[in-house]
């Protein structure tokens, strides 16, 4: 509905669908999600980096709103758009790869 979809590291796999019934209101169901090519666990706790526009609940993810919060104070005054201008100015060519790191079924 948001047009929200999940992003993960290159050591991460994600599975998922999205239900097609009305009243389920386009709920989503985690099939799979391996981490170094372990499966998650409910009951680990899990240190996840996410940008600001993210945590805030942007992008219909309402659920970061309610999580704790680990801020480094090192990136106070960084932009993501600043980090990949600097990123480009020394790496002139991208060559972008599927990876495959999210499946929606």
């Amino acid at each position: 509905p948001t047009g929200a979809f999940p992003h993960v590291s290159a050591n991460s796999k994600l599975e998922y669908m999205i239900s097609d019934d009305a009243d389920d209101n386009d709920a989503v169901t985690v099939l799979s999600f391996k981490i170094n090519g372990e499966e998650v666990k409910d009951e680990q706790v899990y240190i996840i980096g996410v940008t600001s526009f993210v945590a805030d609940g942007n992008e219909g993810c309402k659920s970061w709103t309610k999580s704790s919060r680990l801020r480094n104070d090192a990136w106070n005054d960084s932009f993501i758009s600043k980090v990949l201008l600097q990123y480009l100015s020394c790496h002139r060519t991208i060559e972008p790869v599927l990876e495959g790191r999210v499946k929606r079924k």
